[in-house]
């Protein structure tokens, strides 16, 4: 299936590029939209998209924010497109997204909470009366920064953590991965080296592959980052910057020790290297945890999160703090490519945020995700699953919506993602998060349990995958 999709991508990579080459698409054409691309192509939107993004990579399309693509005005060295670096990141995340966009399976491998979950938070109501306020603003561009009551609401969250913060450093943005764009651009160069864990989440690995860097992957152990390779990947490849998922590490579930994250922020200070700590599941993990970021107190740690994972995964809403010069630099780049981000939104987040009940909401979550953890564990403990970190069982509880699974059975958890999808179920297999071929590893949520899924889970003995 996704390599049908994949060569009808080429293909029509290959006809746009060529018609863009003997200017029967002329400079600043605008394309069409990706839906009515996709209708004339004969592709899904999904396909499309990944079509014309791989034409703004080779240089030929330029992405113009709420306007679409248009064919670059200014003559650029086209690649050839089989010379592309991401095509094996494009064919995960195609194939991965083609699965999510079917309504008829149940998310298991999902990365957000179900709806009903996060219903109790009444965000419908929050819309609506933020929707009814005076001064909302709906009609004219928002503040650089971000809505002021949010900013100050978010120093706040900071500063519970210990982490001193002053109003100059903090900046929302539409989500965390806009974050982590910004921050590629305005620490990085085109041709650096940097870091990331293995396992770590393909649209990471894509966002800095097109970026132009060197991706080198890091060991993610139970209590953090394998310290002995950084030191080797420092003293090697000198790396820029190590991105990284401190608490609540995603696929693993797991946490750094306090231990590792003081010789962490203790490395990369003697390296010159910056942490980019994104602590996007950061409000379902123990208060107690520490962050980089509180041992480093901003100066060669970045922080991000956001609150797309406890409030909403459609009203994105992030936000970065760093040190004041990295924030003037980001500044900018916020203002080049977005101007602002939604004043709507980040006020009807704010309003969910300040009404009284998130810490009541955050507290029913962590419940329910720690009893979800213990049923999801004893059942695979039951039909000889393995659980990452667990010394080879799963008997381990934990934190976090994530269980890191595999089968001693299967190699290839790509072809069990397939099989699941055919028994109803979408589970994220390990090809999306590591750097290597295959992988036999999958990522279940913890709050999807169901019967379909657990009757699933008892089949590999009967070799599940095989067909």
């Amino acid at each position: 299936m996704a390599e049908l999709a994949m060569a009808d991508i080429d293909k029509w990579v290959e006809v746009f590029r060529q018609q863009i080459e003997q200017r029967n698409l002329p400079r600043g054409y605008r394309m069409e939209s990706i839906r009515a691309a996709a209708s004339r192509c004969g592709l899904s939107r999904y396909a499309m998209t990944a079509v014309y993004e791989r034409l703004e990579a080779m240089g030929v399309l330029e992405a113009r924010q709420g306007s679409g693509f248009y064919v670059c005005r200014t003559p650029q060295t086209v690649r050839n497109s089989s010379s592309f670096p991401t095509d094996d990141v494009l064919d995960v995340a195609l194939l991965i997204r083609g699965l999510l966009d079917r309504n008829d399976l149940v998310k298991c491998g999902s990365g957000t909470l179900p709806p009903d979950w996060l219903e109790e938070l009444e965000l419908s109501q929050h819309i609506k009366t933020v929707a009814s306020l005076p001064a909302t603003n709906v009609y004219s561009y928002g503040l650089e920064r971000g809505f002021q009551p949010l900013l100050e609401l978010v120093q706040l969250k900071l500063e519970a953590m210990q982490i001193s913060v002053r109003q100059e450093q903090l900046m929302l943005t539409r989500g965390v991965t806009e974050a982590l764009n910004y921050l590629i651009r305005a620490l990085l160069s085109p041709g650096d080296t940097v870091l990331v864990e293995a396992p770590s989440y393909y649209n990471l690995i894509g966002l800095l592959r097109l970026a132009g860097m060197q991706v080198i992957a890091i060991e993610r152990q139970p209590d953090g980052p394998d310290l002995q390779q950084l030191q080797e990947a420092i003293e090697q490849h000198h790396p820029k910057a190590f991105f990284l998922q401190s608490i609540l590490h995603n696929p693993t579930g797991s946490s750094i020790s306090p231990g590792k994250a003081f010789r962490l922020v203790s490395a990369a200070e003697k390296a010159g290297m910056f942490l980019i700590e994104d602590d996007i599941y950061g409000d379902l993990a123990d208060p107690a945890l520490i962050r980089l970021a509180t041992l480093d107190q901003l100066d060669k740690v970045i922080y991000v999160s956001g609150f797309s994972k406890t409030v909403s995964a459609d009203l994105r809403v992030g936000f970065i703090a760093a040190s004041a010069d990295i924030m003037a630099r980001l500044s900018k780049i916020k203002l080049l490519e977005s101007i602002t981000g939604s004043e709507f939104v980040e006020k009807v987040v704010y309003h969910s945020l300040s009404r009284g009940n998130y810490k009541k909401h955050i507290d029913r979550l962590r419940t329910r995700l720690f009893d979800g953890r213990r049923e999801l564990r004893e059942v695979l403990l039951r039909h000889g699953w393995q659980c990452w970190g667990s010394d080879e069982d799963c008997s381990d509880s934990g934190d976090g919506m994530f269980v890191w699974t595999r089968h001693p059975d299967w190699s290839d958890s790509l072809e069990l993602a397939q099989h699941a999808a055919r028994a109803g179920l979408w589970v994220a297999p390990g090809k999306a998060f590591v750097t290597r071929d295959v992988s036999p590893w999958i990522r279940l949520n913890v709050a999807y349990n169901c019967p379909k899924l657990f009757d699933w889970l008892a089949q590999p003995g009967q070799k599940v995958g095989k067909t």
